[in-house]
Order: C-alpha cells, then sequence, then structure tokens
C-alpha cells in the first residue's frame, strides 16, 4: 500500500439566497513501474465523504506526471544478411487504471511504428554485433483526465471510507507478416512520477443555519433604524 499525501483547499462563494464553499481534496501517490507484457502496483485511496450531505462532488479529476523509458531491439537470426526494407515492427506502452471498483483502462499510451534496420548475418553473439539493432525511447509521461458525474457514486461515502486502485502497465510488439527470420524484443520498460486523485466540491450550508443567518441580517438593519 502507498504512502499518500492529501491537501485540501476551500475558498468561500456568494450565492444567491444562501452561502456556499467550494473546495478541493487532492491525493497522491508515487509509482515506479518496471518490467515488460504486464505489470501493476496496487493503492488505496480516502473516498469522498459527503459528511452528512452537506458537501456536494462536483468533479473528480485524475493526473499522472511522470517520465518513462523504453529499449526495444531487433536481432537477425538467420545466416544472410536483413535489409531495412525487408521487415519492420511496432511497439506500444500503456498506463491503465482500475480505481473504485471501475476500469478505466488505458490513461495514457505511446508507440513507436516502421522500426526497421540493415541486420548482418547471424553472428552467434546474441545482443550485439551488427546482427542486432537498439532503439531507446524516453519522455513526459502526463495525462489529466475527469470522471463522468455518473461515476460519481463509486467513489462517495457518508463518512469516512476508501476505495482501492491498480496502476498497472501493458507493454506489446506488432510484427508486419511475413517478416524474415529475426527477433523482435521489448528489453526493457520504466514509468515513474506521481499519480494523484482530486475531489472538487460544493460546500452548502443546511437551511436552519442560513436560516439563523438571515435573521440576524434582519435584526442588524432594524436596529440601524
Amino acid at each position: 500500500m502507498k504512502h499518500l499525501n492529501i491537501k485540501h483547499t476551500a475558498a468561500a462563494l456568494a450565492c444567491a439566497g444562501s452561502l456556499a464553499s467550494a473546495g478541493e481534496i487532492v491525493q497522491t501517490y508515487n509509482y515506479d513501474l518496471n518490467g515488460t507484457i504486464f505489470t501493476n502496483d496496487s493503492f488505496g485511496m480516502d473516498s469522498f465523504d459527503t459528511m452528512g450531505g452537506t458537501r456536494e462532488l462536483t468533479d473528480i479529476k485524475i493526473n499522472l506526471d511522470g517520465t518513462y523509458a523504453v529499449v526495444l531491439s531487433a536481432e537477425n537470426e538467420e545466416e544472410t544478411p536483413i535489409g531495412a526494407d525487408e521487415y519492420f515492427f511496432e511497439g506500444f506502452v500503456a498506463i491503465t487504471l482500475d480505481i473504485a471498483g471501475l476500469s478505466t483502462g488505458g490513461i495514457w499510451s505511446q508507440g513507436w511504428g516502421g522500426l526497421s534496420a540493415d541486420l548482418a548475418a547471424n553472428d552467434a553473439n546474441p545482443g550485439s554485433g551488427p546482427d542486432y539493432h537498439e532503439w531507446n525511447f524516453g519522455g513526459a509521461q502526463t495525462q489529466e483526465l475527469f470522471f463522468n458525474d455518473t461515476f460519481f457514486a463509486a467513489f462517495t461515502t457518508n463518512g469516512a471510507g476508501t476505495i482501492d486502485g491498480t496502476l498497472g502497465v501493458f507493454t506489446d510488439l506488432l510484427l508486419t507478416p511475413p517478416p524474415p527470420f529475426f527477433s523482435p524484443n521489448f528489453d526493457s520498460h520504466h514509468s515513474a512520477g506521481t499519480f494523484s486523485l482530486t475531489y472538487i466540491y460544493d460546500t452548502v450550508p443546511a437551511p436552519s443555519g442560513v436560516s439563523v443567518l438571515a435573521l440576524a441580517g434582519l435584526g442588524a438593519a432594524r436596529r440601524r433604524r
């Protein structure tokens, strides 16, 4: 279970006939995912507490802010050279998210297509030599998404509660048939950064509280007369 950082902010708003405040609750955890094919990391976060119906959820935002690094390679397995025009392959990596019982699918992805290079005849030395070629990719891994209000109920409780989540990485290679006899490889992958979940909400005082404030204002006006 990941350690969470939680931040609360609020701002007062003037509303017709009542008082309200808007605020947000931000929860974060640091992810560090290594490996290819599929790897994941589980975490837990607080649900949104309505506090007896005095707070109303208006938006849910998720953010991904990190970096990634990927190594792909091709190696000739034939006794004759293979030209770059004889083959190509593609690779991609995707970040997936399951949270509060909801499968959101891929929330970030990156792909690389048309990868090919001249490969000399196989030299019986795996992972090196003129029969081997390596591609290195990397960069920022950022995304901002919002949940539709039809999913708010899955994140909401009346009182303290928790929700579970899983952040995962899926990688794959795609070949263009018929390829010559060579080995395409997804050699390594690393994604790391910060995942955040933000609740944006409104707080509206109970009707009795609004009435007390209105009566207090009326009394003050009468005294000024």
